[in-house]
């Protein structure tokens, strides 16, 4: 389940107009010279900054969408737990790792045309389009959030039934089981269901929530209680664990590249949870132990 995105600019969409650069007349003569003294360069093999940049390493790029306390922003001083773990991996072997936010197709898209190396936090897909980590990260949980009231248990997804129900659309939350059968239909039926279209959808879901303009929406439980905590209004809902989730894995493009990633990732997260500094990275970000896989 993926709820809760950045709005992403690439500046790669920049118009650029191409200028043509025109030397003065009487700097003609030196800009041939110049233009042939680098070709020369070239075919002696005298190495020059652009070959030397052409051979140096290149970045570990990792990316996934913005969903905090997983995967948080970049420039935070705490970039999410799953982020924390997978740059500790991967430096471990000499790498130097970049993180980049992205909404969360785009994010998948870079991972399956293999222009980054590795995507964090992703529920394993049956298309299995990329390949995924033997080792999961954490649990993704999805909880009924309400508002206040006591008592209330989950009990299948009739219990929703009569509900103004807000979603965020597009997305799973019990990887397509009998939740998201039963908002499916109801939308089919347009039965008193608001699906969010929005990388931010946290920032309609929880407001409307508040103020009575819905009566429930589904979320992962750790993202709504970082959410609600930091909102300050925590005291104000109520987080029904409905007990259906996913693990969350590491997603890497098919190729011969991308396996060797994965075989390293899986042994560092090995040596992680075997060294204890797995569990004291997931204690830092305070997630609710049924969400931390052993």
């Amino acid at each position: 389940m993926r709820t809760d995105f950045v709005n992403y600019q690439d500046s790669s969409t920049d118009s650029i107009s191409p200028v043509e650069i025109i030397p003065a007349p009487g700097l003609r003569t030196g800009y041939l010279a110049l233009t042939l003294g680098c070709l020369l360069a070239l075919l002696l093999g005298i190495p020059h900054t652009a070959r030397a940049e052409a051979g140096a390493k290149q970045p570990f790029v990792i990316t996934a969408d913005y969903w905090c306390p997983y995967t948080c922003a970049e420039n935070s001083r705490m970039q999410g737990f799953a982020v924390d773990i997978t740059k500790e991996i991967f430096e471990g072997y000499g790498e130097t790792v970049v993180y980049k936010v992205l909404p969360f197709n785009r994010a998948y898209s870079q991972i399956e045309t293999s222009k980054f190396q590795m995507a964090v936090a992703l529920v394993d897909d049956e298309q299995r389009l990329l390949l995924f980590s033997e080792e999961s990260l954490a649990v993704d949980r999805t909880a009924i959030v309400m508002r206040k009231t006591k008592g209330t248990n989950y009990s299948g997804p009739g219990m929703l039934d009569g509900l103004k129900v807000g979603t965020a659309s597009e997305y799973t939350y019990d990887d397509g089981g009998q939740l998201d059968q039963y908002l499916e239909q109801r939308r089919v039926d347009q039965d008193r269901i608001i699906d969010i279209f929005s990388d931010t959808p946290m920032k309609s879901l929880l407001p409307m929530l508040l103020s009575g303009r819905i009566d429930v929406f589904p979320e992962n439980i750790d993202v709504i209680m970082y959410v609600a905590t930091r909102e300050g209004v925590l005291d104000q809902i109520s987080i029904i664990d409905t007990g259906l989730g996913n693990t969350l894995h590491g997603g890497f493009p098919r190729t011969e590249e991308g396996a060797a990633n994965m075989a390293r990732f899986d042994e560092g997260m090995r040596r992680m949870r075997a060294s204890g500094r797995f569990e004291e990275i997931m204690s830092a970000y305070q997630l609710d132990k049924e969400s931390r896989v052993k």
